[in-house]
């Protein structure tokens, strides 16, 4: 039951993640871009943020404490400067987003199995996808601005290389799956429908429209996310049903016996 708390865990953290980055908007939209906040302002805000964010991890295990050190800092803090040196900003994006998957199975075991990694690998491959699909609402401007990014990198080919970050996260999730023990309404929710969505989101998104690709990102979040995490939450219930009517019919077993 350790290692479903663990990856219940994980997956809260994806969720919750995975709905509040779409929160976002064009980056003319934003906050310092638009005046609505000055530099020394966010400045200030980060600081208290980050502030909030040590004291949140604090009482952790030292396993937990480095990681989320990692995730707060060097991760976090270079994303933006990955927009400058390469044209893969989303795969630190994705490293740096889904340390909390790892973070949180080691808060809770103190360990990091190979059942926590290949979920990181398939959550770091859905980033990609996401992102990559984000980006191509500002093709234009980051051309202008110099800025990199994989939606300029893959081109034409964009499709074919989403469908292969869609096969490496389902391919993470399944693997994860067998490895940690889950049963059917993971495999059905998560894996299932999540192959599902993803195979009709790549078939009708236009990376051409930024208005498409904003609502394919948007749902990710809300839609995809949420039935991700419905699948590892299922499963949790199946599991605990399941062994609570096997305690039952041995209480009964025994005493009539």
């Amino acid at each position: 039951m350790t290692e479903r708390h663990s990856v219940l865990a994980a997956c809260g953290t994806i969720f919750s993640i995975a709905t509040s980055i779409i929160k976002s908007s064009a980056p003319k939209n934003r906050p310092i871009a638009s005046a609505k906040i000055s530099v020394r302002g966010a400045v200030i805000f980060l600081w208290a943020h980050l502030g909030i964010m040590i004291w949140m991890v604090r009482d952790v295990n030292e396993l937990a404490w480095r990681i989320a050190l990692s995730a707060i800092f060097p991760l976090a803090g270079m994303y933006p400067v990955m927009k400058r040196i390469t044209y893969w900003p989303q795969a630190w994006l994705g490293i740096s987003i889904n340390v909390g998957v790892v973070m949180a199975w080691a808060f809770i075991t103190g360990t990091i199995p190979t059942s926590a990694l290949a979920l990181f690998g398939g959550t770091w491959a859905w980033t990609i996808w996401y992102d990559t699909i984000y980006a191509c609402q500002d093709k234009k401007d980051d051309i202008k601005a110099g800025v990199k990014s994989t939606a300029l990198l893959f081109g034409k080919s964009i499709k074919v290389v989403l469908a292969l970050f869609a096969f490496m996260m389902m391919s993470g999730l399944i693997l994860a799956g067998i490895l940690n023990g889950h049963e059917l309404p993971y495999f059905l929710l998560s894996v299932g429908g999540g192959s599902v969505y993803l195979a009709v989101q790549l078939y009708a998104v236009d990376t051409d429209s930024p208005k498409s690709c904003w609502a394919a990102f948007h749902r990710n979040g809300f839609h995809l996310g949420a039935l991700i995490w419905s699948g590892f939450l299922a499963d949790y219930i199946w599991t605990a049903i399941g062994t609570a009517l096997v305690g039952f019919a041995s209480k009964i077993s025994s005493q009539g016996l």
